[in-house]
């Protein structure tokens, strides 16, 4: 199903696998943590960026980015297979410090196995925990007032490896997106 947010659709459904919308959109190469004020700092309201890190800037740095920024506690949703101590740490101290109001998580079958440690940890902070067989590394931040969504090959780690992916700030978009998350977590 192909859901046009630019147009009025009859039936928003959650379990879209396409979600298509009109955005004005730029790209950029993430060399630095130290940069990202500088590289998405002014990213606005309905635009998307397209990004390349060559193993310069982790999802994690990414998402305490947006979330220092935001003026109200945000509500966060992660699907990922793969995540570390120390980023499920920053989410934890984010958490506490009120940056994070609601935290849900959407993991692989085999990320209790293959993170044992992590997996006890994300039960421990997490509002939910959901089990499904994900792939997928999307994060969501959202507050009655901003969102930022991401759609990464980063996983919740800090790595050397070339990452992509799409930062949004496109509220129909993420919204959409959130729809879905919401029929895993919530059903």
């Amino acid at each position: 199903m192909l859901i046009d947010f630019n147009q009025k659709a009859e039936n928003k459904s959650p379990d879209a696998l396409f979600l298509r919308f009109d955005t004005e959109q730029h790209s950029v190469i993430l060399e630095s943590a130290k940069r990202l004020e500088c590289d998405l700092g002014k990213l606005q309201e309905n635009q998307t960026c397209i990004y390349i890190s060559p193993g310069k800037v982790s999802t994690y740095q990414l998402l305490n980015f947006f979330l220092d920024k935001f003026k109200s506690p945000a509500r966060v949703y992660i699907t990922t297979w793969g995540m570390t101590e120390t980023a499920l740490r920053q989410l934890a101290s984010r958490k506490r410090s009120g940056k994070i109001e609601k935290l849900y998580f959407v993991f692989s079958e085999q990320t209790r196995v293959n993170k044992a440690n992590e997996w006890q940890l994300s039960h421990k902070i997490a509002d939910k925990v959901k089990v499904t067989p994900c792939h997928a590394k999307i994060y969501l931040m959202l507050t009655d007032q901003e969102q930022v969504g991401i759609i990464s090959s980063g996983n919740l780690n800090r790595n050397n490896k070339l990452e992509a992916g799409t930062i949004t700030r496109n509220k129909s978009a993420i919204d959409g997106i959130k729809n879905f998350l919401d029929s895993i977590i919530f059903k």
